[in-house]
């Protein structure tokens, strides 16, 4: 069995499959929460070179010199011609009824969701809604514009750090050779819901509260070499041994693949592993913190199963007690299509192959579900056999706001699904490669031709996107089971270890005993910080022998679990699966949707009881749709 160098090689490749997920900064709703001063260009066709970021956005784009200061750097992109505006981020929750001055357009429209208040600094009022994105930044909702931006963070003076794309934090929030400052952004954008037009953002917090987390700063990297193909072999012999000792314990919920083989589930491309698996860096102290002396050893105190947990233990870093709705009564199992429920089933997932992009591969299959479930609504049944594709690659290619193949985040591929659309399959294939060129203008404004193609009617836009309960860690059990009902699939994060790459069947509840979570805001009614770096769709939900569990949708193809397909305990947060969940609607008044509309709208054979569409030129700066029979579910 490999010792210390085999466990550093197995987190090489947990990080390669999984931990991609994000950038290295850290902080939380406390940090955020004071007044802020945003200082806002006018909208640009271009969005001033994509706001000081790349497409995809990398991290080593973020640390160059000239975003060191970046109101500096958009003054001068601007000749000095931005607007200010102050706000007021607080930890004040309501609900969308709450205050009926409020433009309704500003919410989802659930209404038992609650929302984080965002304030005029000179009268008090409440003008929108806030959310953190994760730990890495944070959005604001307000009745026209929505603004989005990373948190600023700098590489540390050392002479042992260096930056490099992919770099970010450890299970505890730590990020290595880095530190975080929760007092600015390193960049901002801006969308204006009305006008669909865009601009760059620069925002300081000028009156600070006691931070939980304001700064924290990292130990030092190093790497480490081993040959490829013996690392690949220790470990799927370690996989296989773990397998048949997690068998022989015949009180587990979940049975292991004792045939495993890595090459059935998310790679294949074997010259990216032998580079990732030789020269990955590595953080020491997650090596010598464990006594272990092989993999299986690591994982006999190394995974616990949500059995074993207290009873009385809140599942959320935070104790929160939420009002449960009646207005919809949900059944005891419910799913929108799997393998368990229909052995016949063959809608199989997609395989992410040798990139990080679970977030997109998750994001992109959850719009599209919902679109096709939402279109056979709107056509009376008559779109039931259409099937909507869309292109994770898209995702990976064409988005400044997540990190292609190095990770990103559901929420912001819900906001790039609003801003710029997400293009159907046939128009992008997938390469697991965030370095191939975007096929069309990510900053795209009627002024702007398109590449190639992927024209406007490729691109399934979004209406509206989010968490479900309103903001991070304002979800729950209950929200994702009506959000699934009334909506369709949405997308989800967790902690996992390898131990889910041997999953076959049962229902999986494994926590890894370094998962973390944060309360830095007691007796606020939200959930907390808890670190995650896998996304899935949840379909369904159900229970077996006494035991709920969620039914989900990996992105491991379709030799893993069951056809693609797993179950996983429901009720429990399970490595903060009922943390945060994401929703994103799809939109049927331009791109794709309207085409698709105009397409049963137009055709005799559907006309009947359709609802009459009033049709606008696409790419207008106000889009004019009007449904007037039969109203579209807002």
């Amino acid at each position: 069995m490999f010792k210390s160098l085999g466990r550093a090689i197995l987190l090489v490749f947990f990080y390669i499959v999984f931990v991609k997920c994000d950038l290295p900064i850290h902080v939380t709703t406390a940090d955020i929460i004071g007044r802020w001063e945003f200082q806002y260009s006018e909208p640009a066709n271009n969005w001033i070179d994509g706001c000081g970021s790349g497409v995809p956005n990398k991290n080593t784009q973020n640390l160059q010199p000239s975003l060191a200061d970046y109101n500096k750097w958009l003054t001068s992109k601007t000749d000095g011609k931005l607007e200010k505006l102050d706000l007021l981020l607080t930890d004040l929750l309501f609900s969308e009824n709450d205050y009926s001055d409020l433009n309704k357009s500003m919410f989802p429209g659930r209404n038992d969701w609650t929302f984080l208040a965002v304030k005029d600094t000179k009268n008090g009022k409440v003008v929108g809604r806030w959310t953190m994105v994760y730990d890495e930044g944070f959005e604001i909702v307000t009745q026209n514009m929505t603004i989005f931006g990373i948190m600023k963070y700098n590489l540390l003076n050392n002479g042992n750090c260096s930056a490099r794309d992919g770099d970010n934090e450890t299970t505890k929030g730590e990020t290595l050779c880095y530190e975080t400052d929760s007092s600015q952004i390193q960049i901002g954008w801006y969308y204006l819901r009305d006008s669909k037009k865009r601009g760059c953002v620069s925002g300081r917090k000028y009156e600070n509260y006691e931070s939980s987390l304001d700064i924290i700063k990292n130990r030092v990297e190093i790497p480490i070499k081993k040959s490829f193909e013996s690392s690949i072999r220790s470990l799927s012999n370690s996989l296989q041994e773990f397998a048949h000792r997690h068998n022989r314990k015949n009180s587990k919920n979940w049975r292991a693949r004792s045939n495993f083989s890595l090459t059935d589930v998310a790679f294949s491309h074997h010259s990216y592993y032998m580079n990732a698996v030789n020269f990955r860096k590595i953080h020491p102290f997650r090596m010598v913190s464990s006594q272990h002396s092989s993999f299986i050893e690591m994982f006999k105190d190394g995974v616990e199963n949500v059995g074993n947990y207290n009873a009385v233990d809140s599942i959320f870093a935070c104790n929160v007690v939420r009002r449960k709705t009646d207005e919809v009564k949900l059944p005891s199992s419910f799913s929108i299509g799997d393998p368990f429920t229909d052995e016949k089933y063959n809608d199989l997932p997609f395989n992410q192959g040798n990139c990080g992009s679970c977030y997109a591969v998750s994001s992109v299959y959850i719009l599209a579900k919902r679109a096709e479930l939402k279109l056979n609504k709107l056509t009376n049944g008559a779109s039931r056999e259409e099937k909507i594709l869309l292109s994770p690659q898209s995702v990976l290619s064409c988005s400044p706001f997540n990190q292609g193949c190095e990770g990103g985040y559901p929420f912001l591929v819900g906001r790039q699904a609003e801003e710029i659309g997400i293009s159907s399959e046939k128009c992008m294939g997938y390469y697991a490669d965030s370095n191939q060129e975007c096929n069309f203008s990510p900053f795209i404004t009627p002024e702007i031709e398109d590449r190639i193609n992927c024209e406007e009617d490729e691109r399934m836009y979004a209406e509206e996107y989010g968490y479900v309960g309103g903001c991070y860690g304002c979800c729950d059990e209950d929200r994702m089971k009506e959000e699934i009902f009334l909506n369709g699939p949405i997308a989800v994060a967790m902690h996992i270890d390898t131990s889910l790459l041997v999953y076959d069947n049962g229902i999986y509840d494994s926590i890894p005993n370094d998962h973390t979570k944060y309360c830095d805001l007691p007796n606020k009614q939200l959930n907390g910080w808890e670190y995650t770096n896998h996304a899935i769709a949840v379909v369904g939900w159900g229970e077996e022998n006494g035991i709920p569990y969620w039914i989900i949708r990996n992105s491991w193809g379709a030799n893993w679990g069951k056809n693609g397909y797993a179950k996983i305990r429901r009720g429990k947060n399970i490595g903060g699966i009922e943390n945060q969940a994401v929703f994103i609607d799809p939109d049927f008044s331009r791109g794709m949707g309207l085409s698709l509309l105009n397409k049963y709208q137009n055709s005799t054979a559907y006309r009947t009881n359709l609802p009459d569409i009033k049709d606008s030129p696409q790419g207008s700066e106000k889009v004019n749709i009007e449904i007037v029979n039969g109203g579209v579910d807002q």
